[in-house]
């Protein structure tokens, strides 16, 4: 079993009150695997946002989140889409996908959040490595940003 996830994009900058997207491309998904988005809000902890499936599309929500502030959905079977609605600066920080699958290809690594009973079974394959998101003010958004280089 080998999961492969990338991003074309590292970093996206957006105003308050409007939407940012983000993409996850998986490459050698099942049935059985699942989605998971996190964020990083500058300065704090890593937190899971919602998780979704190929085979349950519809996203469960971690407490504290609802499809008003976060949407995602499969665009094909190698393309999954973080939508987050009406933008406040609270949402500036790194946003990563990651997946897992009830098959049992690989010792997981350590975990990103705390287990519920019925995930024990689940394997972690594979972390994306980040987006770096910013979100800004009107004013801002008019100066020039320089293009990152890799």
């Amino acid at each position: 079993c080998r999961w492969i996830i990338s991003s074309s994009r590292f970093l996206i900058k957006s105003h308050v009150g409007s939407s940012a997207e983000f993409t996850c491309k998986v490459t050698g998904g099942s049935d059985s695997t699942y989605i998971h988005w996190y964020r990083a809000p500058t300065g704090g902890a890593l937190q899971r946002l919602l998780y979704l499936s190929y085979s349950k599309p519809d996203p469960s929500w971690e407490a504290g989140f609802s499809s008003k502030k976060l949407t995602a959905h499969f665009q094909d079977r190698s393309i999954c889409k973080l939508l987050v609605h009406k933008l406040e600066n609270a949402d500036t920080g790194h946003y990563y996908c990651a997946t897992w699958d009830y098959t049992q290809c690989s010792k997981p690594p350590g975990a990103l959040h705390k287990k519920t009973q019925q995930q024990q079974n689940h394997t972690y394959h594979s972390l994306g490595a980040g987006l770096r998101f910013h979100v800004t003010g009107a004013a801002e958004l008019s100066e020039h940003h320089p293009q990152p280089t890799l």
